[in-house]
């Protein structure tokens, strides 16, 4: 192998420096390709993907925004303004037929003086779909009272296939109990 020249080796240095210098351009480079490449992938999924999916489970849960009122319209009519009456026409089965006993008791109990009912709130802790026609939903109901501790309300509902959601469900626990029905 021939020897090289100082001319012949500072030729390789700024040649190797310029491959350096190129490889590293390339890594810049394909840094800024694989930046602009996840920013078009985000721009896509951003201006496709996410409004497609915003719309098809906008489909899929327009249904259930009415199950969701139904519920809160219940809750608030039996729990909130303690309104047996205004509750009735959101339920059905066994919901309804228990409803319509405490109605009764109610008429048929003496209304010397009104009752004094104590405020109370409720929150939604949970909401499970069980398919097309059936969502149950778990709230937590809190009076303003220090004697009283939270219950906790489990309510199932149903639609009757022309998009009218009943509160076929009602089960009342006890604080300290467990268990779903």
């Amino acid at each position: 192998m021939p020897e090289k020249n100082s001319s012949q080796l500072s030729s390789d240095k700024v040649i190797g420096k310029d491959i350096n210098t190129d490889s590293h351009n390339a890594d810049l480079l394909s840094e800024e390709e694989s930046e602009m490449f996840r920013s078009s992938r985000r721009k896509f999924f951003m201006g496709f993907i996410v409004p497609f999916t915003m719309a098809v489970s906008t489909c899929s849960n327009s249904s259930n925004s009415a199950a969701d009122q139904v519920a809160e319209q219940y809750m608030r009519a039996y729990y909130i303004q303690y309104d047996v009456k205004k509750a009735l026409p959101l339920t059905e089965g066994l919901a309804k037929d228990k409803l319509e006993d405490q109605s009764k008791l109610l008429d048929e109990a003496p209304s010397d003086a009104p009752l004094q009912r104590p405020q109370a709130h409720f929150t939604l802790k949970s909401k499970e779909e069980g398919g097309p026609q059936e969502v149950s939903y778990t709230y937590i109901v809190e009076v303003e009272k220090q004697d009283i501790p939270p219950r906790r309300i489990f309510l199932q509902l149903r639609e009757d296939g022309s998009q009218n959601w009943k509160v076929s469900q009602v089960v009342e626990f006890e604080p300290g109990q467990s268990g779903n029905p």
